[in-house]
């Protein structure tokens, strides 16, 4: 529920939807920014019903397709923005579709330790990175470029190696890592936008990261010149 991680947590000053580049940007396309951004529990039960996750424990939670229990935890670093607060929100916005699931905060050597060996369920970070200055080098949230793309660290370890280690990633993620290579190789600029606006239409498709709430404005101390 954006809406009330909004409300909640930014006090209604930032926008609700999903992780895309800054609307500043020249890759930036609004319907990517809006998609599967509503809330709706319905919807949401029955998509989870469709995949197989239909049966339920006594406490009403869902349990995989085998009988055993689906549980789930999410790790991360509370530093740098209410990264609690939206977890505690999130955790409860999962349950009551019948998602048990838990937050986890951590120390941020040991957190970053346990992401790289792709040992985590679910993790969040703040969405930085996504101006025209970086996006185009560093797309690590929607691209697995680097160890760094928490959504497919495995997918990101093949490709710095070159196939060698890690694990291949299905034929979407090869092709946006094709249209990153694009973006800091091409001498058009119309096909670099392109190769950006592709990536971006890609996360709307797939969601590879799911945005929340972000444009919160944050406060700065200036001196007197």
């Amino acid at each position: 529920n954006r809406d009330e991680i909004n409300q909640t947590v930014q006090l209604g000053t930032g926008v609700p939807g999903q992780a895309t580049v800054l609307p500043s940007s020249k890759f930036y396309v609004e319907e990517y920014h809006k998609a599967y951004a509503q809330y709706d529990p319905d919807e949401a039960n029955r998509l989870l019903d469709e995949v197989g996750l239909d049966k339920k424990d006594a406490e009403g939670f869902r349990m995989l397709p085998d009988g055993s229990p689906m549980s789930l935890t999410i790790e991360y670093w509370p530093g740098e923005g209410p990264k609690g607060p939206v977890t505690e929100l999130v955790v409860q916005h999962w349950k009551a579709v019948g998602i048990k699931v838990e937050g986890k905060p951590e120390e941020r050597s040991f957190f970053h330790t346990r992401i790289a060996a792709n040992e985590h369920d679910i993790t969040l970070w703040h969405l930085d990175r996504m101006s025209d200055m970086l996006f185009p080098v560093y797309p690590d949230w929607l691209v697995p470029v680097r160890g760094e793309f928490y959504a497919g660290i495995e997918w990101g370890n093949w490709y710095l190696s070159g196939g060698k280690a890690g694990e291949e990633p299905p034929e979407e993620v090869k092709a946006n890592l094709k249209r990153f290579e694009v973006m800091n190789t091409s001498m058009n600029e119309a096909e670099r936008i392109n190769a950006g606006k592709e990536i971006c239409k890609s996360q709307a498709e797939n969601l590879w990261t799911i945005g929340t709430v972000g444009l919160a404005p944050r406060p700065v101390i200036a001196k007197n010149a």
